[in-house]
């Protein structure tokens, strides 16, 4: 339980300029430059140079012997009921959740190949056995991003990813994803500043929500049960801090 905090807010969340904007290698953000030295995809490269994808992939691979065997767990969507969403005219949709969202004409829909690549980065971060597990447990299911912003929507197999833990409540994600990030944070001399949780509704579905800022960054995590499985967490974060969660909430459906 000491690292639940590893599923909710992989590093390069907390740094979404890096992860969002066409030009994160440039980027000066006292988070980017001294909170965490990890890989993180770069959503330009994804579009302007996919033919060093495989090589990319292929380099990690030899200079980290141990990323393969990382990644090989056991698919955290077996035996449940989970269906991965889909984008069409503008809309995101899950069924699985009874999610829809109306994405941003000026966000686009990242490609699978780079969403996964960007988890299999995290993974390839962890040392620990049972961090490894927990966030193995994880589906990745959609990125939205443009220079500014980013959504991930993702679905933690709570089963999976602490099997030895009778159960794990949105409550004790959300705090331990708190005290993550003011420990993280305050490595890099930052202190956030976090608005009160609420209880909230986003198309007709019951949330808990986070709102915090990180110096310029803006970040809102949204978590629900969804069934004895698991908990989806919808995370949006990043520099367009005019875009309040009202704005975002507006998108739901």
């Amino acid at each position: 339980m000491k690292k639940v905090f590893a599923i909710l807010l992989p590093l390069m969340l907390i740094i979404s300029t890096a992860s969002c904007s066409q030009n994160s290698s440039s980027s000066k953000s006292l988070s980017a430059e001294n909170v965490t030295k990890t890989q993180v995809t770069d959503f330009s490269e994804s579009e302007t140079e996919p033919e060093n994808e495989s090589s990319a992939a292929e380099t990690e691979s030899e200079t980290n012997p141990v990323t393969e065997a990382k990644q090989d767990k056991e698919d955290p969507a077996e035996g449940t009921n989970y269906t991965k969403g889909t984008f069409e005219d503008g809309v995101y949709t899950n069924e699985f959740s009874d999610i829809r969202i109306n994405i941003p004409d000026e966000m686009e829909r990242v490609p699978d190949s780079d969403l996964q690549k960007q988890k299999q980065q995290s993974i390839a971060a962890l040392t620990e056995d049972s961090d490894i597990i927990r966030e193995s447990a994880v589906i990745w299911d959609s990125w939205f991003a443009n220079n500014n912003d980013c959504m991930y929507i993702r679905f933690i197999n709570t089963k999976k990813a602490f099997p030895d833990v009778e159960e794990i409540t949105v409550e004790k994600m959300l705090d331990d994803n708190r005290e993550w990030t003011d420990k993280f944070t305050a490595d890099a001399g930052i202190v956030p500043e976090w608005k009160e949780r609420e209880i909230i509704s986003l198309g007709g579905e019951e949330y808990t929500r986070d709102a915090y800022t990180i110096g310029s960054d803006y970040c809102y995590l949204y978590m629900r049960r969804i069934d004895d499985d698991f908990i989806c967490s919808i995370s949006i974060n990043g520099k367009s801090i005019d875009k309040t969660t009202d704005y975002y909430e507006s998108l739901f459906e």
